[in-house]
């Protein structure tokens, strides 16, 4: 299995990722671990709703909206 296939948004699952432990507002090795799986079974199993693939242009406008 390739890593495209693993992880079809690799942002995504960052995002995902992150937002998971913002939001339990912890750093425990089993949050860690579930928000690692849902962060990479989200994304695969909807990449059949994505038509392609996403393309962040202009990435410093992220610092302006944040």
């Amino acid at each position: 299995m390739t890593m495209a296939r693993l992880y079809p948004h690799p942002m995504l699952s960052a995002v995902l990722w992150f937002i998971w432990l913002l939001l339990n507002n912890t750093i425990s090795p089993g949050h860690i671990l579930l928000g690692a799986i849902l962060a990479t079974l989200i994304p695969w199993l909807t990449s059949g709703f994505w038509p392609e693939q996403i393309k962040i242009r202009q990435p410093w406008l992220l610092f302006k909206y944040t």
